[in-house]
């Protein structure tokens, strides 16, 4: 979600456009303002071809942002199973401790 926020500031990596967040249906959109007053047919396709291709380079990101999210909790999840506490640190990096529980 971080990198959508960072990517939101100022439209640097949207192409002018600006992701929102629907709590509803908890998606997020890429919106965009057209003006087509001033557009002719060719700038108006040029326009939509640049919104497809950034919406296509962000399928892409958010598609392998998932796949490490599944990644870790799959680590975590194994971790638990194994008797393993994981812990991360500031960058992000998981590192794991035996757990030493005894019973009572």
């Amino acid at each position: 979600m971080i990198d959508l926020l960072e990517a939101n500031y100022l439209l640097s990596d949207t192409s002018g456009g600006a992701f929102s967040y629907s709590r509803e249906t908890h998606m997020v959109a890429m919106n965009y303002m057209l003006p087509l007053i001033d557009k002719n047919v060719e700038g108006f396709i040029n326009s939509l071809n640049s919104i497809l291709t950034c919406a296509d380079n962000w399928q892409a990101k958010i598609a392998e942002m998932n796949k490490q999210s599944i990644d870790k909790a799959s680590t975590h999840l194994a971790d638990l199973r194994a008797g393993v506490a994981s812990t991360h640190d500031d960058h992000g990096h998981i590192h794991s401790m035996r757990s030493h529980l005894m019973p009572i």
